[in-house]
């Protein structure tokens, strides 16, 4: 839980995706990532919902 660096929403389930205008990565709600998605602003295969397995 976090906030979106993108609207501001506190207290959400963050995204992790690369913008293809910043290249930047960024930590985005759901609403926003499916927003920036279909407008096709994502890199392909950035996205994750966080965590890794070693």
């Amino acid at each position: 839980m976090g906030k979106c660096e993108i609207c501001g929403r506190e207290n959400v389930s963050l995204l992790y995706a690369r913008q293809k205008d910043s290249n930047s990565l960024v930590k985005m709600c759901q609403d926003c990532w499916r927003k920036a998605y279909a407008e096709n602003r994502l890199v392909s295969g950035s996205g994750s919902s966080g965590g890794c397995c070693s």
